[in-house]
């Protein structure tokens, strides 16, 4: 009888999760505002999705719309203005973003800008996307983004460094949900465990705080144990919200919150997105974005 070999899961869920970022690390971009004195200032992370002819970025209204009116991408090593329609929900009647559960924006690209995004970046599609994921707390979930801990800027030339980092997790427990005012049908919260943790120059590392992964992408692999590291069943199912440095978890909102509000703001889209199972998206008057 032959030894067997044991495989530790935290070894396996390493290969996996970098081979799944491997693939759509370039389907995310960091986005930079201007501070006070004119330099450039990471504010987050974006997903780049593609909806027949329309190109949007995916992210949390905090980091679209919180920052000031001028938003730019990195571009051929040098930062661009981001050109567009930004449709995100309004804090208007509450008494700060934090208070946002929804808290997400969706950015219609227009030209100039969306060619050079096409150029530079790679497009996720509705395919791409599990729109009526049900939470479950033996699937492995990896994040995807640019934490602000290690991404620094010259004063002088202006130039930017900066590193996507991943890290995987399990959903956390129901209690944690109640913590921070959260629900499963609309929200997704996780363990942030910072030993599984690691971006993509450097051998696996304990990670900065997730600060900056806000618009971020959060997958899910279906499965714990994938012989064949080419073949990951995974999809896009959030995008990273809120990060709870005191709680030890990190929250995103489901993607189906999204993907129905592109549904009401394109309705010549809808017949290309699924319709979501789990909640009703309304819009008022005043283009607040409310879930049911």
């Amino acid at each position: 009888m032959e030894n067997s070999k044991i495989i530790k899961l935290s070894d396996d869920m390493d290969k996996q999760v970098f081979a799944c970022g491997n693939i759509v690390q370039d389907s995310i971009c960091s986005i930079y505002t201007l501070d006070g004195c004119g330099q450039p200032q990471l504010t987050g992370t974006a997903v780049l999705l593609n909806i027949k002819d329309y190109f949007f970025l995916i992210s949390a209204a905090h980091v679209l719309s919180d920052n000031g009116p001028e938003l730019f991408f990195p571009y051929m090593k040098d930062l661009h203005g981001i050109e567009g329609i930004n449709h995100s929900t309004s804090i208007a009647k509450l008494s700060s973003r934090e208070d946002d559960k929804v808290d997400f924006s969706i950015f219609e690209l227009k030209t100039p800008t969306k060619e050079k995004f096409i150029n530079e970046y790679k497009f996720l599609g509705i395919d791409d996307i599990e729109i009526n994921h049900i939470n479950r707390n033996n699937r492995v979930y990896f994040g995807l983004g640019y934490p602000h801990e290690i991404t620094t800027v010259n004063p002088l030339s202006l130039k930017i460094s900066e590193y996507k980092y991943i890290f995987w997790s399990f959903e956390a427990d129901l209690e944690k949900y109640t913590l921070v005012d959260c629900e499963r049908h609309s929200h997704i919260v996780l363990k942030f465990m910072n030993n599984q943790y690691y971006n993509y120059s450097n051998p696996k590392k304990t990670a900065p705080a997730p600060y900056g992964m806000s618009g971020g992408g959060l997958w899910c692999m279906k499965n714990l144990i994938n012989p064949d590291l080419s073949n990951i069943d995974y999809k896009l199912v959030g995008i990273l919200i809120e990060y709870h440095d005191w709680a030890e978890i990190v929250v995103s909102i489901k993607f189906h919150l999204i993907t129905e509000t592109i549904r009401k703001f394109y309705p010549e889209l809808s017949e290309y997105i699924p319709v979501s199972r789990i909640t009703k998206v309304n819009i008022d008057s005043d283009e607040t974005l409310n879930s049911d």
